[in-house]
């Protein structure tokens, strides 16, 4: 037998075999660098923006987390009534700067808002954000059977 048969496909073979080595190790890496995040929230003063918003006359509360079904009735009723701002920033996938940069700016504006308005600001807002959900709700169901019976 000739050499060149077994040589060859053995060449072939070993530089198959490290290419495809080569090339794993190269996705892995690109794969690495693409799973960095930069927070943007790394690094700012949460404190020093409620300030100067509340000094600019902005009266702002950042959320995180799962909304609740009223949450849309309750930010127009704090809108509207209190002239507050409810500003959802991310549902529940949070960072740990995310979290301290929402304690930071609410435990400066929520002192300011509930001196403004009464100490149950909030749960005021939130009475009747879920009271105007309900309604909505009724209105609806009543508008659908009306439909229906027709």
């Amino acid at each position: 037998m000739k050499p060149a048969y077994i040589l060859i496909p053995l060449l072939a073979t070993t530089a198959s075999v490290g290419y495809f080595f080569h090339w794993r190790s190269a996705q892995v890496t690109q794969h690495r660098a693409s799973v960095l995040v930069v927070d943007e929230y790394a690094g700012r003063d949460g404190k020093k923006e409620a300030e100067a918003d509340a000094a600019a006359g902005k009266l702002v509360i950042l959320e995180y987390g799962l909304y609740l079904p009223w949450d849309a009735e309750r930010r127009e009723v704090a809108l509207k009534k209190f002239g507050v701002e409810y500003r959802p920033l991310a549902g529940c996938m949070v960072t740990e700067p995310l979290t301290k940069y929402v304690a930071a700016y609410n435990g400066v504006m929520e002192p300011k808002i509930a001196s403004r308005f009464g100490p149950d600001v909030f749960d005021t807002a939130n009475r009747e954000g879920l009271a105007l959900l309900e309604s909505r709700w009724s209105k609806r169901e009543a508008n659908s059977e009306s439909s229906v019976s027709r």
